[in-house]
């Protein structure tokens, strides 16, 4: 995600709705791969920051879901509403990992969820 336009108020500020996402999921108690299986449907995109000391104001941010559609607003002239969700990952890998179970990367990893629920469950994976 490009955020080289970005004031250091807005990237404050989508730090601040992830941090918040995260919080309120903590709160509930419910684990979080359940709860990003659960709401990944509802939302038209969902953007991801994590710690990274190369990165702008030491985060980096991504893209899980939406990517295409953010394309397609930005090349159009009316404004589009967007149902969105912001939050905190681990590092790339999670988030690299997130995109391939719940977002765009699905459809080019269409069993990413199975063969994670696999090995936690200790089952061998097919070759």
């Amino acid at each position: 995600m490009d955020t080289k336009s970005w004031t250091s108020d807005q990237c404050k500020e989508f730090v601040r709705e992830a941090n918040e996402t995260v919080e309120d999921v903590k709160a509930t108690g419910e684990p979080w791969d359940a709860y990003i299986r659960r709401v990944s449907p509802e939302y038209d995109l969902i953007q991801v920051v994590w710690p990274d000391k190369r990165g702008r104001g030491g985060c980096s941010f991504g893209v899980v879901k939406g990517l295409g559609l953010l394309m397609l607003i930005g090349q159009g002239t009316k404004p589009v509403t967007l149902r969105k969700l912001r939050f905190r990952l681990r590092d790339y890998d999670t988030a690299y990992m997130t995109w391939a179970m719940y977002g765009d990367g699905r459809s080019k990893h269409p069993d990413a969820v199975e063969l994670v629920d696999a090995a936690a469950k200790g089952a061998p994976r097919s070759a």
